[in-house]
């Protein structure tokens, strides 16, 4: 087993959501396992603004934005402690989790990027950020990360999502392999049940040369061949799991086949077996498109609203 920490970077903002991000950690994952970086970016008012002119009704203005940045500063430091103290209750080592707020340089999602880059396992956030707006955060922070952070896995946390239970997303893939080797290394232990699974869609129809192509005649033998090829594929996907600590009888392997959407049946298995945690790789079989461009993952993480979407680099 690789006792080797994940280190993990938490994208927090003030809210429950956020909040929710660590929470979900503390439930899930062997905290001996793992150190965090708790990360706030302040979004400051600039320098430059006290330049515009002695006008005193500006210069007011400016002043209570001062006075509610500097108060807004202060809640989040309280709030950062918080977390961490949550963390260490719960188990992490005092000198496995640190605070890190700074000032907006490029943007929010841009600084959360470059952080990012300094060695980190995985990036941690909440699905939803402190806007009115249910899904303000989904549309823009936390969306901007699955895009930009093709070099570190990410993991967005929707709601409250049951613990203990994980679903592995297989298609035999390079990429889906590295789910699994993640999932193995971030939640590992004889406590987790996991759920390998592999959904083939419906073979209607194909397009060649622009010409719709009836598959009834081969659809039977494609089937076949590929559940013959997933057999290969879960062996190895569990004997990985197995080696990084999960007890081999809490390891299901399961294969769905005729479906419209491989996505919706990704999440609908997950929410009816109580599977908090979905985990996808980001590049599936096509070697030119990722997974997640190539529309599974991004609708995973539209459908699955109330869990954690884990898109694995």
């Amino acid at each position: 087993m690789d006792t080797k920490r994940n280190r993990i970077l938490i994208a927090l903002d003030g809210s429950e959501q956020s909040l929710e991000a660590a929470r979900y950690l503390i439930r899930d994952i062997p905290l001996s396992r793992a150190e965090f970086v708790l990360f706030h970016v302040l979004s400051t008012l600039p320098e430059s603004y006290w330049d515009l002119g002695d006008n005193p009704q500006l210069h007011s203005r400016l002043l209570a934005l001062k006075t509610g940045e500097i108060k807004h500063e202060a809640e989040i430091r309280e709030f950062m402690k918080k977390t961490a103290a949550l963390l260490v209750e719960a188990g992490a080592s005092e000198d496995a989790v640190k605070i890190a707020v700074q000032p907006r340089k490029a943007g929010v999602a841009r600084d959360i990027v470059i952080e990012s880059a300094k060695g980190y396992d995985a990036v941690v956030t909440g699905r939803t950020g402190k806007g009115k707006l249910a899904e303000l955060l989904i549309g823009s922070v936390a969306n901007k990360l699955i895009e930009k952070l093709s070099h570190v896995s990410v993991g967005i946390i929707g709601g409250y999502p049951p613990s203990g239970k994980i679903l592995i997303g297989l298609d035999g893939s390079d990429g889906a392999m590295r789910a699994v080797e993640f999932a193995g290394r971030m939640f590992g232990g004889p406590d987790c049940e996991a759920l390998l699974l592999n959904v083939l869609r419906r073979m209607d129809i194909m397009t060649v040369f622009d010409q719709p192509v009836h598959l009834a005649e081969i659809d039977e033998y494609t089937m076949e061949y590929a559940k013959d090829q997933m057999k290969t594929v879960f062996e190895k996907a569990k004997d990985t799991l197995v080696n990084a600590g999960f007890e081999a009888e809490k390891i299901e392997t399961k294969m769905i086949t005729d479906v419209g959407s491989r996505a919706g049946t990704i999440v609908e298995t997950a929410v009816e077996g109580g599977y908090g945690s979905i985990i996808v790789g980001r590049r599936g079989l096509s070697n030119v498109q990722e997974f997640f461009m190539g529309r599974v993952s991004n609708k995973i993480i539209q459908l699955a609203k109330g869990s954690a979407i884990w898109v694995v680099s």
